[in-house]
């Protein structure tokens, strides 16, 4: 799932971080997206990344409610909490990098915290896309103001190549990691 808003006025944001990254993924696989708004309140593309088939999940609700849509497709398709694997954006992560978690709180995100109230659980991979702090020594812009202004171009196109490639080298590794530490292993 990638997590973002809906709309041309958020498309470049850096709170659609998961969105642009997903969008990334799905495009260099081929698949396409398709709408599932009655169902799950999102776009949809099931498809394979890093081995593994997947139903990548866009929710079309705004950020801080998209837990209805990943709650509503992990019922549906009977997905386990652990295996909904979060893409957002992370503004403790130094711009440009990614990292994972495998588990643990919202650390303030309210699309990550939507997800955790509407599964019940926090036992859920996350893919961290750094989109950094704004420079509050260089000028005093409110966080909320940070993560929804348009990226520049530069950023942009690091976050569809650097950073899509990087999530997608995290991914396997999850999808490597998952299948070790099945039962008996």
């Amino acid at each position: 799932m990638g997590l973002g808003n809906p709309g041309k006025k958020y498309e470049v944001s850096r709170h659609n971080a998961g969105f642009i990254v997903v969008d990334e993924l799905v495009k260099r696989v081929g698949a396409e997206w398709r709408e599932d708004s009655s169902r799950f309140e999102a776009l949809t593309a099931k498809t394979v990344i890093a081995g593994e088939e997947c139903l990548v999940i866009k929710p079309q609700t705004f950020m801080n409610v998209s837990g209805r849509s990943v709650q509503k497709a992990a019922a549906y398709f009977k997905i386990p909490v652990n295996d909904v694997v979060v893409l957002y954006d992370d503004i403790d992560v130094p711009a440009g990098k990614v990292k994972v978690r495998t588990a643990g709180g919202h650390g303030g995100h309210n699309g990550v915290r939507s997800i955790i109230e509407c599964l019940g659980s926090a036992e859920f991979p996350r893919v961290k896309l750094g989109v950094g702090k704004p420079l509050e020594a260089t000028f005093q812009v409110a966080v909320a103001d940070w993560v929804l202004a348009p990226m520049g171009v530069q950023e942009l196109g690091n976050m569809k190549s650097v950073m899509a490639d990087e999530a997608l080298l995290r991914l396997k590794n999850l999808f490597q990691g998952s299948r070790s530490s099945g039962p008996g292993n």
